[in-house]
């Protein structure tokens, strides 16, 4: 599954950031690597990272789904996030000393140590493009999804980026090995 990479110089200050739009493919390896080689080569150090890369997969009865759609499946949201997560710290932990971030889901108590805080946030129910789409399997989800959340309502994109943007700001720096819901009450 080909995912898009937005790489930028500058999350938080006033000054104009730069950003490098990199397409990869989040269920490869190899291209995942590549991807965050990219990164450090354009702006000679990471110093945030968010492994955002996900879909729902084939839609149906698992008698209906093969053994290699569930693996791409696997491949993007499980392994590729993993890959992404485990390169990035690669290079955090090559740089100079200072607060560094990643954010997912393992790792924070290793890594708090040495200056990379490492958190997941964990959306619910979002308003994608992907959910756009529509269709029986779709469908299904959405209504599934508004019935699921007390508020009736998706959850919107920036209401994801924004807690990203609060964990990457100075004034998290005290916030490491925790999970943010976004998700509507779930």
């Amino acid at each position: 599954m080909t995912a898009a990479l937005l790489l930028g110089s500058s999350l938080l200050s006033g000054a104009a950031s730069e950003f490098l739009p990199v397409a990869y493919d989040a269920g490869s390896e190899i291209s995942t690597v590549d991807a965050i080689e990219k990164a450090t080569s354009a702006f000679g150090q990471l110093r945030h990272a968010v492994n955002n890369a996900g879909y729902p997969g084939p839609l149906g009865p698992s008698t209906e789904i093969s053994t290699n759609e569930f693996q791409e499946l696997l491949d993007v949201n499980l392994t590729g996030i993993w890959t992404a997560q485990r390169e990035q710290i690669r290079h955090m932990l090559q740089q100079k000393p200072r607060e560094e971030r990643a954010y997912a889901s393992q790792d924070a108590n290793e890594y708090a140590k040495r200056g990379i805080r490492i958190n997941a946030v964990c959306p619910g129910f979002i308003e994608t493009p992907i959910m756009k789409l529509g269709g029986p399997g779709i469908d299904s989800i959405k209504e599934y999804g508004l019935n699921r959340t007390p508020m009736q309502r998706f959850g919107d994109p920036m209401e994801v980026a924004n807690t990203i943007v609060f964990l990457s700001s100075p004034m998290a720096t005290y916030v490491s090995g925790t999970e943010v819901r976004v998700d509507g009450y779930v």
